[in-house]
């Protein structure tokens, strides 16, 4: 959908949302959640995902938390005839008592696609979340001991659908966001949730070329810093080869070990089959299988490494090492796709991944952060010279953004952001 104005060479796109999932409807269960759509308005500059969520689902779900619609009785304690409508019918609403509002036909478009509502915690939820949990029961995934990525194609019973007792009976007058973050919490033993500053001066300000720092795995190999590290720019990448430690020591346990992950990339692509699928012992066997440091894609491509090398014992050349670094990238992406997942039987949830990501990412930059020497002699230096930290990527990806020719910053750039919040700094033009 496109939203534009004016006629001829003076047209201008206003908004556009670009369906981003495959169903031809809106489904009324579960398999709901995760239905992307990718919003641009003028005014923000810059594509943002959005999710869908049919209307009579969230009504169901705020019900099982105790919320529901107000009761006439309450609306008219407040002078309301709904609890909920669309915003074109609150428009036409508000023509009939003589206010008007001055929006353009394609302003009206966008804004009419938009519901309104007011719902009201009335009880703990107790009840109907019992209800529900009795009816989503399903029987448990088998044990995976001695599970190889062969016989995992040979598994296919649904894991179990379990309804947390945190969120059917979060007390009245809690709120509802807490309510529905500790339901996702409660499937797994869950990561810090992270929302990267936004560094809301800094953004409005814009960067000669020579202040800003731009970094990701194949930028060039010189010492733009002049620190004595060439490819600075690719070690603050998340491909970067430096070993993550997941779960952290104090959270290790008998059944969460703690595993070694070749780089952030390789951790973050683990944690979207352990975290966020439907299958979490699979997927737990599948990312340790295939992306820790004994994982199948690490040891491939380190054979490779030392095949192009010239045998055992040899030291590759630079370029061969860089080479090798970014097929194994590739091969890490690949397996991380939902594609793939699918392939695995394991279905990829990305609303709850949504939900997790950014404190997932946040832990990992905090252990290189901590641990990485190299990592912190690059960041002391941009942060000395209050350089701006860019992860150049498109500004479709919100872990990074681009630099305009006219010096300003787009896209959400989250990990360039949380590196300069670890360094405690705002850079300066």
């Amino acid at each position: 959908m496109v939203g534009k104005e004016g006629k001829g060479t003076s047209e201008r796109v206003l908004w556009s949302i670009t369906k981003r999932y495959e169903q031809n409807d809106l489904p009324l269960d579960e398999t709901a959640f995760g239905m992307k759509i990718d919003v641009n308005f003028i005014s923000i500059g810059a594509s943002h995902p959005e999710y869908l969520v049919p209307w009579e689902l969230l009504v169901n779900k705020l019900k099982l938390i105790g919320c529901e619609l107000l009761t006439e009785a309450e609306r008219d304690a407040i002078m309301l005839k709904k609890s909920t409508n669309m915003f074109s019918d609150s428009y036409d609403a508000a023509l009939k008592q003589n206010v008007s509002y001055s929006m353009s036909d394609s302003i009206k478009q966008f804004s009419f696609l938009n519901r309104w509502f007011i719902f009201k915690r009335k009880t703990d939820g107790t009840e109907q979340g019992a209800e529900l949990m009795g009816a989503l029961q399903k029987s448990v995934v088998p044990a995976t001991e001695g599970l190889t990525l062969e016989t995992v194609l040979e598994s296919t019973k649904p894991a179990a659908v379990k309804l947390s007792e945190t969120a059917s009976m979060a007390p009245p007058g809690s709120s509802v966001a807490e309510a529905l973050s500790a339901e996702v919490a409660q499937q797994e033993e869950p990561a810090k949730r992270f929302v990267a500053s936004e560094l809301v001066e800094a953004e409005k300000k814009k960067f000669p070329a020579k202040k800003v720092f731009k970094f990701k795995y194949d930028s060039d190999l010189s010492d733009k810093l002049k620190i004595g590290e060439p490819g600075a720019a690719r070690w603050l990448s998340l491909s970067a080869p430096f070993p993550i430690y997941y779960p952290p020591k104090d959270k290790e346990t008998a059944d969460n070990p703690q595993y070694q992950y070749p780089s952030i990339e390789h951790f973050l692509a683990a944690m979207k089959y352990s975290l966020a699928s439907n299958k979490k012992e699979i997927g737990k066997q599948i990312a340790k299988d295939t992306f820790t440091h004994d994982g199948v894609i690490h040891q491939k491509y380190l054979g490779i490494l030392q095949e192009r090398a010239g045998g055992p014992g040899k030291t590759p050349s630079e370029s061969v090492r860089q080479t090798v670094l970014a097929e194994e990238r590739r091969a890490v992406l690949d397996f991380a796709k939902t594609s793939t997942m699918k392939k695995y039987k394991v279905d990829f949830n990305e609303a709850t991944w949504n939900t997790i990501k950014d404190g997932l990412l946040q832990q990992a930059l905090e252990q290189r952060f901590a641990e990485d020497e190299k990592f912190q002699k690059i960041i002391a230096k941009v942060r000395d010279d209050k350089m701006y930290l860019l992860y150049d990527t498109p500004i479709s990806n919100d872990e990074g953004g681009e630099r305009k020719n006219d010096g300003s910053i787009v896209g959400q750039n989250k990990v360039g952001k949380l590196m300069m919040e670890l360094a405690g700094y705002s850079p300066s033009p």
